[in-house]
């Protein structure tokens, strides 16, 4: 911890926002950039929202050789996470439901006194309505690491549907950006704050237009159950 953060306090945790055109290069980014944090030792954790997206990205990790151990739910969140992850280099697909009764578990007293390394947390998703992916920053607080938050978003994500995140596709699609592309934060961040402030927003009104939300195994069916069935779609 820096001397700043020792005077004002620990810094409040965001995400870095990552955005791709397809889903498909999104879990390919992600693989790829695990695979380069844990070849300089750096631990990895990546978090999905929806059952669909932990089994597509348990499956590219293997496609890719990359060695992942799914935590599904809490039951199976193991009390040594931290080590796990910093020290024996186990890349966790951490499930967002495991994670609020999960991290009360995390022995953090040991930890504290362990030469634990960074540990950068993958959020593979946005959730559509505001709210879950705060739990997801809570772990700063659950674990005595250094933490870092990138966030993948991928345009063709069927929850992001709004006008503001339209006029940032279309952004991004007359740059001449195509589906393999990634877009890079230092070439495209003014349209990155853009999207990420338009999905925050997006978010919002969502959470306010589906207060009862039906839970989901997939993105694609939380709109159909959520949003397509109140329009009559």
């Amino acid at each position: 911890m820096g001397l700043m953060e020792l005077l004002l306090g620990r810094k409040k945790p965001e995400f870095v926002e990552r955005i791709c055109l397809t889903t498909e290069r999104k879990l390919a980014e992600i693989v790829g950039q695990v695979r380069a944090d844990r070849e300089r030792g750096v631990g990895c954790v990546a978090v999905t929202h929806f059952q669909a997206t932990h089994r597509a990205l348990l499956e590219a990790f293997d496609k890719d050789g990359v060695k992942g151990r799914s935590i599904a739910n809490s039951r199976e969140f193991p009390t040594n996470v931290l080590q796990l992850v910093s020290k024996e280099g186990s890349t966790l697909v951490l499930a967002s439901d495991a994670i609020p009764s999960a991290v009360a578990q995390t022995d953090s007293s040991q930890s504290k006194h362990q030469a634990l390394g960074p540990v950068t947390v993958y959020l593979a998703e946005h959730y559509p309505c505001a709210g879950r992916d705060e739990r997801v920053l809570a772990l700063d607080k659950a674990w005595p690491v250094r933490l870092k938050f990138i966030c993948y978003t991928a345009l063709d994500e069927p929850w992001l549907m709004s006008p503001g995140i339209d006029r940032v596709r279309d952004m991004f699609h007359m740059l001449g950006m195509d589906k393999e592309t990634a877009i890079e934060p230092v070439r495209y961040g003014r349209a990155i704050q853009l999207l990420g402030r338009s999905i925050r927003a997006e978010q919002k009104r969502l959470a306010q237009q589906v207060p009862h939300e039906q839970a989901s195994e997939s993105c694609q069916e939380w709109v159909r159950r959520n949003l397509d069935s109140r329009h009559g779609r």
